[in-house]
């Protein structure tokens, strides 16, 4: 006969994790970055119209499109990574939600990597 005692565990809910704000982020940052591409890209002397907007695009600076590119990069790699650490965290394993968002975070990093390296040269 011994003394010692199980030691009972307690049932603890996990709360599921909310990624709102990394939605966000990602979407502004997604958004800031297509608008970039489309200034960078966009015809030198000529004028884009987005339905019934005429932006004279010759005018516009040229560190514009490229800081809205890095930036907006930037905010879709540091939120979709920060998304795919915390679904890896929760389910302790590579889903396929955690892969994708990890891949979205790779795209961030690249278009941050490629793009600033242009501005700077």
């Amino acid at each position: 006969m011994t003394l010692l005692r199980e030691r009972q565990d307690i049932d603890r809910a996990v709360r599921p994790a909310r990624f709102t704000m990394e939605w966000v982020l990602g979407t502004i940052g997604a958004l800031a970055a297509l608008i970039g591409a489309w200034m960078f890209h966009a015809p030198e002397a000529g004028t884009l119209t987005f339905f019934a907007w005429e932006w004279d695009v010759a005018t516009v600076a040229e560190a514009w499109p490229l800081g809205l590119l890095t930036i907006g990069g930037l905010a879709v790699a540091a939120s979709f990574g920060t998304m795919a650490q915390k679904m890896f965290f929760r389910d302790d394993e590579v889903s396929l939600e955690t892969f994708a968002a990890g891949a979205m975070a790779f795209i961030g990093a690249v278009v941050v990597v490629v793009y600033a390296l242009i501005w700077i040269f």
